[in-house]
Formats: structure tokens, sequence, C-alpha cells
């Protein structure tokens, strides 16, 4: 049983005891503390959601030792769009500057890119039995699933591809 409970309990106790006594004065005290007493669990009765002990800015990765867990009122956490667990800010980089003691929006976080803008990476295309396989110079950052661009290196033409979860390029034609 909660402590709540345990404490309406015994006020409910005493209530019945002050009305059995005619002590007016009991009754209107014992009512006025229920009241405090009702709005203190209410204030208290929140949920938690992890924020970050210091401010993080675009780019930065998040790691547990960079946020704490803050409460947060029933009313706020029925709104949604915040990050509830810290386990799901792992290996996430901040896509906005997070707060310190501030909810995390799930929009301002995001994975990490895979390939950055300048790097080299490897073109394959790929159909039935014929494979290609040419050098470029990305154009763009990309994460996982994400269409980027890319010169390559031999040709000097651009072309766009897929980045797979070895940093390579799948091109397909258009």
């Amino acid at each position: 049983m909660k402590w709540q409970e345990l404490l309406q309990k015994e006020f409910d106790k005493m209530i019945v005891n002050a009305l059995h006594k005619r002590g007016f004065l009991a009754l209107v005290l014992l009512c006025c503390l229920s009241l405090v007493t009702v709005n203190a669990t209410s204030a208290a009765a929140s949920g938690m959601l992890p924020v970050p002990i210091v401010t993080i800015y675009p780019g930065d990765s998040i790691s547990q030792r960079l946020l704490r867990n803050g409460r947060f009122s029933d009313q706020f956490m029925s709104l949604g769009g915040y990050v509830l667990d810290a386990e799901k800010l792992r290996g996430m980089v901040a896509r906005r500057t997070l707060v310190r003691g501030r909810a995390i929006p799930e929009n301002s976080v995001r994975r990490p890119y895979l390939v950055r803008n300048g790097q080299l990476v490897i073109l394959r295309y790929q159909t039935g039995l014929l494979s290609i396989v040419a050098k470029a110079v990305s154009l763009k950052s990309g994460m996982v699933g994400d269409y980027i661009q890319a010169r390559n290196i031999d040709t000097g033409r651009t072309v766009a591809g897929l980045v797979q979860n070895d940093g390579s390029l799948l091109v397909s034609l258009k």
C-alpha cells in the first residue's frame, strides 16, 4: 500500500473521531490538513524523463554520463513527443541545442552520420551477375538509409546512392 493511501486512511479515522467527539475546530483543522496533503500528493505524482546535466550542442554525441532523470508533471507527460528512456539516447547525436534540465524532444536527436561530407566512399552497382565498384568522394553527410550524392573520382560524374551499413553507396539506375 502506498504511503498516500495510508495517510488518507489515518485522516479518515481522525475525522470520524472528531465527529464523535463533536469537536468542530478539530474537524475544520483536519479538513484543511487533508486538502494540503491531497495537493502535495498530486504534485508528487509525476513522471521521470531523461534530461541533460549540461547544455549539449548540435553535433555533440549524447552519452549516459551527460544525462540524469528529471521529474515532470503528469500533465506535461501527457503531451508526448519527448524521449522517455535514456537508453534510446545511447549513441545518438544532438540535432539542435539540448538545454540543461529540460526534457529532450524526440525530433532533436538523430543517429550519427556514417558517411561524412568529403569522405572517400565505395560506389557499388549490382544487377544480376554484373557488379561494378568505383571510388567516389561524398558530397553530403548521411546515415544508413539516406540517399546522398557523390562524385566519381575516375569520371567526375555526380551520382546518388543509398548509404549501406558498411559505409558504401548502392547506386541504382534512374
